[in-house]
């Protein structure tokens, strides 16, 4: 009992990708391409980096700069110069 206990605990605190005899282990799935869901996310099919200028809405890849998401599925240029809020209730 005390060896499952041990064994769940150190399970809990793995950080992925790691490495064990040769073989590497991630958390995450993103069509056939296995990745680390701390450092990527996967957008409709395509991996992005987190720390990247390119987000995801939906499923649906965009530059933070150049719009913003609105309700989690839909992209609202920011050259509309309205917010999301402003936009819906138009």
């Amino acid at each position: 009992m005390l060896f499952a206990l041990v064994a769940l605990q150190l399970v809990l605190i793995v950080e992925f990708p790691f490495t064990v005899h040769g073989r590497t282990y991630y958390n995450a799935r993103c069509n056939d391409t296995l990745f680390d869901d701390t450092l990527h996310e996967c957008c409709g099919g395509e991996l992005i980096l987190r720390l990247s200028s390119r987000k995801c809405c939906g499923a649906t890849i965009y530059r933070k700069r150049l719009a913003v998401c609105c309700k989690g599925d839909f992209l609202l240029s920011k050259l509309a110069g309205t917010t999301c809020e402003e936009f819906l209730a138009s």
